[in-house]
């Protein structure tokens, strides 16, 4: 309820209809370096970076202890998300439509193969996230999301695949 309550929401018009989520975008510090300033761009839509509230840093950080354990674990590299996109889904309809996170905000200078790591985390009603390949056809899985469900995407995962919050069906509730 506090993300509810305490977010800036948005829920831009594009070509003549309401974006079928509203949405926010935060920037994290990340300890001595300058704090990225970058405007996140996507499907005509336009997001300021807005400054990361205390609450939201505190959830930031449980889930980059949880999403990096295993790497901890392992001795390998770990990963440090320094900004936050938040969709929120009033409604059954709500959706987020096919998609990767390919914007060049995510993946380097054209050529370099670099992928940033994308965590999805649920904090209200479960809904599906659907996920299919852009190669191979038909190759698609769902993975239902909880309250405190978390996706992680990274390497190369914008790549080689879509991903997508649907709406629910007609007369269904979210669980």
């Amino acid at each position: 309820n506090h993300a509810l309550h305490n977010t800036p929401w948005v829920r831009p018009t594009l070509r003549n209809r309401s974006l079928p989520r509203a949405a926010c975008w935060f920037i994290i510090p990340s300890g001595d370096e300058p704090k990225c300033q970058c405007t996140y761009e996507y499907s005509g839509t336009s997001w300021p970076a807005l400054d990361c509230p205390g609450w939201l840093l505190d959830i930031h950080s449980e889930v980059i202890h949880t999403a990096n354990a295993a790497n901890l674990a392992k001795g390998e590299e770990v990963f440090l998300p320094n900004a936050v996109n938040l969709n929120l889904y009033e409604s059954n309809t709500d959706l987020c439509g096919w998609h990767a996170d390919d914007e060049p905000l995510f993946i380097g200078p054209k050529g370099a193969h670099v992928s940033a790591t994308i965590l999805s985390l649920s904090l209200g009603a479960s809904r599906d996230m659907l996920f299919k390949s852009k190669h191979r056809q038909p190759h698609h899985f769902r993975k239902t999301l909880d309250a405190g469900g978390l996706v992680t995407m990274q390497d190369r995962t914008q790549e080689h695949y879509l991903h997508s919050i649907p709406p629910l069906a007609k007369g269904q509730q979210p669980s």
